[in-house]
């Protein structure tokens, strides 16, 4: 086994070699760290280098028996990519692609002359054949063989794979992907086999490479180590996987930052900006250059989505989607332009220009946006108190319970309750309702749901469903003999004599910063203005909100953020990304030949884990392993 790696802040490169052994694992990265070399804020990324394959079964798994690299194509930014990990599979269309989507390159066409996706289907058949496909083979040489459902066989592709001079420079693009960079020295592909590139292996796969980041603490964290990216499901909590910072403004100072932290939210007037305020840059929609990323509030936007390539997709109440514009990340700035105001934030120096920061997404070495997960390394004490604070709210399961009371939104919103003490309203998504001695909708400790209260509905306020105001009986001399609930929260009401009208209706509100509702008993929320209102009064089914299922309540989920505890003040930090399976085993050494287990960590859902080595000694040698049991 070889590993290289580089100390950041060092000249030159470090490279030991180790004779690979007879290990039943995933991946089994050993090297050594001398503490007294490596000084504190020092970081040593170190790659081992490609497992023996696995034998899947699956036609479409590919591994390559020698050195080479796999070209992946994204679809949607066009930008092309690298990997030695050949789980792929047949898409819809016919492509052949990853996991990610991205479509493998090669000779497209039966010729094997022109280049781009590979494409299994019945185009270019010799015979112009139109006939489905039945199956297909994948040769060594990466040559595609196409059999037709009428028994016509043809060359559909090539696979092509290619290498690199200095792949130690590529850099990473995603997991298990990397992108090339001129420093790694590309050469041209060629198809496998040839060229001193590895030959083709059908139905195998190799196991994901594993990198591995060990980091010396000791004061302040590390100013470039990467952290570990835990999922909130928060849409505007955005990671970087890889390289690279966001870029942002104070709209006051006009001063430029940047960070790894990527805890955001858009404010009411569109904007896209961090807790204080500094607001994101990138390339805006509207403006069409780089600055503020912001989107139009106006109306307000229902949703909005935010791609691993930075684009944003927005959509308004009535259904129209549109682009809102692409968040940029930069990573060609050297530590010396860069100023620390506190923890997470560095301002940028002021010879630095903003166009000069404009590095899209993925490109020079940049890594991907991962949205819906928040770099935990990079929060302080101060941010976490603030972050704790925050509400966030997903959609959880429905489930029936049979009492006619019971309101579930199936899709967005927020039920409004009030309470008649002091007439403070509250949000909430647990409609389990009864009703008091006077007929309102309350919820179990008295606040009264509201709506729309009167047949006509026309007038807010407390729902009541009585006999009263129908169209016939107005003072309710009749008595109540059933009501139901609609899906658009209307309450029909049956009275003793045949009678039957809508009494009232139940109507839902919805939030542009549902980050600012604050938890009253841990059901309901308050702060509703700082909160942003969407609607006066909003019908269930309309406007993006979701519908009313009567006899049913949401399980609504438990999100937990992670507990993050502080950095320890000195020992190692050790990373480990590419985690293909769930359990990796990390192990020291002081000799190389007695091993302790410090404990075994479990991958996230991008397959990384981090462990800390806090007893490691301050000033004699350690060495430290990573392995991962292939499943």
């Amino acid at each position: 086994m070889k590993i290289t790696g580089r100390f950041s802040g060092n000249n030159g490169w470090v490279r030991v070699r180790v004779a690979r052994g007879a290990w039943y694992f995933l991946a089994c990265t050993v090297f050594l760290m001398l503490a007294r070399l490596l000084p504190a804020q020092s970081v040593i990324s170190i790659t081992s280098t490609p497992a023996p394959p696995v034998a899947t079964g699956i036609q479409t798994d590919l591994s390559i028996a020698g050195p080479g690299y796999f070209i992946l194509r994204d679809p949607e930014s066009f930008t092309l990519h690298v990997t030695r990990y050949g789980n792929f599979t047949v898409d819809s269309c016919g492509y052949l692609v990853s996991a990610e989507g991205m479509r493998v390159q090669g000779n497209s066409d039966s010729t094997l002359t022109n280049h781009g996706d590979i494409q299994i289907n019945s185009t270019t058949s010799p015979d112009g054949d139109t006939a489905p496909v039945q199956n297909f083979t994948i040769g060594s040489s990466g040559v595609i063989w196409v059999t037709l459902a009428d028994g016509c066989q043809f060359v559909r592709g090539q696979i092509l794979l290619q290498n690199f001079g200095q792949p130690e420079a590529l850099k990473k693009s995603g997991m298990f992907t990397y992108g090339p960079a001129p420093a790694a020295d590309p050469l041209p592909p060629q198809p496998p086999g040839t060229g001193r590139l590895g030959s083709l292996q059908s139905g195998s796969l190799e196991p994901p490479v594993t990198t591995v980041e060990l980091t010396k603490v000791h004061g302040p964290a590390p100013l470039f180590a990467h952290g570990l990216l835990h999922a909130t499901g928060v849409p505007t909590d955005l990671g970087i996987e890889g390289d690279g910072y966001f870029i942002l403004r104070d709209p006051l100072s006009q001063a430029l930052f940047v960070t790894r932290v990527g805890a955001f939210l858009f404010d009411p007037d569109g904007y896209l900006v961090n807790y204080s305020g500094l607001r994101v840059q990138g390339y805006d929609a509207t403006a069409l250059k780089f600055g503020d990323v912001r989107v139009p509030m106006d109306p307000p936007i229902q949703w909005s989505n935010i791609s691993r390539n930075g684009d944003i997709t927005v959509a308004w109440p009535d259904g129209t989607v549109a682009y809102g514009g692409v968040i940029m990340l930069c990573n060609s700035l050297q530590p010396t332009q860069l100023v620390r105001t506190n923890f997470s934030l560095f301002r940028v120096n002021t010879n630095c220009a903003p166009e000069t920061l404009a590095t899209a997404c993925n490109r020079n070495g940049a890594g991907w946006i991962a949205p819906g997960n928040i770099e935990v390394k990079a929060f302080d004490a101060s941010l976490l108190s603030v972050r704790r604070n925050l509400n966030f709210f997903g959609l959880g399961p429905l489930v029936s319970t049979g009492a006619a009371t019971d309101l579930a939104i199936n899709g967005n919103g927020f039920l409004i309750v009030r309470n008649p003490a002091d007439n403070s309203f509250y949000a909430t998504r647990c409609g389990h309702f009864t009703l008091d001695a006077t007929g309102r909708l309350v919820t179990t400790n008295g606040w009264r749901v509201q709506g729309f209260s009167n047949p006509g509905l026309a007038v807010s306020g407390d729902l009541v469903i009585d006999a009263a105001q129908g169209p016939v009986w107005e003072d309710g001399s009749v008595p109540l003999l059933a009501f139901a609930f609609n899906s658009d929260g209307k309450i029909t009401v049956l009275l003793a004599d045949g009678t039957q009208y809508t009494r009232a209706q139940v109507t839902l509100q919805q939030f542009r910063n549902p980050q600012a509702l604050q938890s009253a008993d841990g059901t309901c929320f308050t702060n509703l203005a700082a909160a942003l209102p969407m609607f006066d009064h909003a019908v269930p089914g309309s406007c993006g909100l979701g519908w009313l299922a009567t006899s049913a309540l949401e399980i609504i989920p438990s999100y937990h953020l992670p507990e993050l505890d502080p950095l320890p003040s000195s020992g190692f930090r050790v990373l480990a990304n590419d985690l293909q399976c769930g359990t990796t085993t990390i192990e020291t050494s002081d000799d190389l030949v007695h091993w302790t287990v410090l404990g075994p960590v479990s991958a996230n859902d991008i397959g990384a884990a981090e462990f800390f080595d806090t007893n490691a000694p301050a000033a004699t040698g350690r060495f430290y392993r990573t392995r991962s049991e292939f499943p």
